[in-house]
């Protein structure tokens, strides 16, 4: 089939043609050839990428019927992996970013909601549901982020009709698009806690309550920190359901209320914890304050020892030169016996012996 697909279909009638005979089903087949069918789509999308774009509306078509038709339930999960598929290598290989925001919009988001708004019956909400899950979760990153407010008010609003059955094939695809946005449907989990709290509380059907159990303990393995502020109001929620007749129930009930004490009692020790941080932060700041006054402290009485020190020293500073001949005289005077500076006495009686041993004349005859 990789091989007809690549090498013998190349223009657009003959396109038209492949995709027609892919989306024929007769009574002869069996459930295994009409999977192996539709999965040629998914093979279609990953070889001729960006050239499906024309013949997208074409091919939701064909799958709606599919999808409408009561007779082909069990080919929902392979439908909506096929659309994924068509979504994941048709989409990305569109490079305007304003042409994918237009086929997301006008083809794959109409495609899902209007046949969860337009049906009344289960299964055709059920085969939706799934095609809206692999839409989302193959979606583009950048035009999800941009659409997922509206996808999960269109989301929220569908489930309050009363129209809508298929309220346990909706938790299950909460469930996929939790785990697959993860930490960022923090800014979209509160709009759904009100339903999942009611489908808890009300449902009677036993599977249904389970995934909404199950649904919460997606938003708390998640979300730990934004869950720990609605701990108090579900637990008793939860208590009730320990005691469910359902075994699944109060399975799911039990493991979700031991997450949700684990996470009060990590936010009580963290809480703690910060407490301890800041009274040890606060006495450091206290300790570092006197170490700081004491250090003022002794700056300023060493500024007075050098304010001293500095006067003392500008009282031995050498005198001026107007003294300096008188300092000298004086120490020489002191210094007599050592003849380190000779007196005008001394001086005068070495000229008068020296005039003796001349004979009376002077030193030049």
């Amino acid at each position: 089939m990789k091989h007809l697909m690549t090498t013998d279909i190349t223009d657009n009638e003959r396109m038209t043609m492949f995709l027609h005979q892919l989306a024929e089903i007769n009574d002869h087949m069996n459930l295994g050839q009409m999977k192996e069918q539709f999965k040629q789509f998914g093979v279609a999308a990953e070889i001729f990428e960006d050239a499906l774009v024309p013949f997208i509306p074409k091919i939701l078509n064909n799958f709606q019927k599919k999808i409408r038709d009561e007779a082909t339930v069990k080919l929902h999960p392979v439908i909506s992996e096929a659309i994924g598929q068509l979504e994941w290598h048709v989409l990305g290989r569109v490079e305007d970013g304003e042409e994918q925001l237009q086929l997301f919009e006008r083809h794959f988001q109409k495609f899902a909601f209007n046949m969860i708004e337009k049906t009344k019956s289960k299964n055709v909400q059920c085969g939706a549901i799934a095609c809206l899950t692999k839409i989302i979760v193959n979606c583009p990153d950048d035009i999800l982020f941009e659409k997922f407010e509206e996808i999960t008010d269109k989301m929220c609003s569908t489930v309050k009709t009363k129209q809508f059955l298929a309220h346990q094939q909706f938790l299950e695809s909460l469930i996929s698009l939790i785990f697959h946005i993860q930490i960022d449907f923090k800014y979209y989990y509160e709009k759904f806690l009100p339903y999942l709290i009611e489908q808890i509380q009300k449902s009677k059907d036993a599977q249904t309550k389970r995934v909404a159990i199950d649904a919460l303990y997606s938003i708390g393995a998640h979300l730990k920190d934004e869950i720990v502020g609605h701990i108090e109001d579900l637990l008793p929620i939860l208590d009730v359901c320990r005691v469910d007749k359902n075994q699944p129930v109060r399975a799911a009930a039990q493991e979700t209320i031991k997450l949700f004490k684990e996470l009060k009692e990590q936010k009580l020790n963290q809480s703690f914890d910060d407490q301890i941080s800041n009274e040890y932060f606060q006495q450091d700041l206290i300790q570092d304050s006197d170490v700081l006054e004491h250090l003022n402290d002794s700056s300023t009485y060493i500024d007075k020892n050098l304010a001293r020190t500095d006067t003392r020293k500008k009282k031995k500073q050498p005198p001026s030169q107007a003294n300096t001949a008188m300092l000298v005289r004086d120490e020489a005077q002191k210094n007599n016996t050592n003849h380190l500076y000779p007196s005008f006495a001394d001086m005068q009686s070495s000229q008068e012996q020296q005039l003796k041993s001349n004979g009376g004349q002077g030193q030049y005859p």
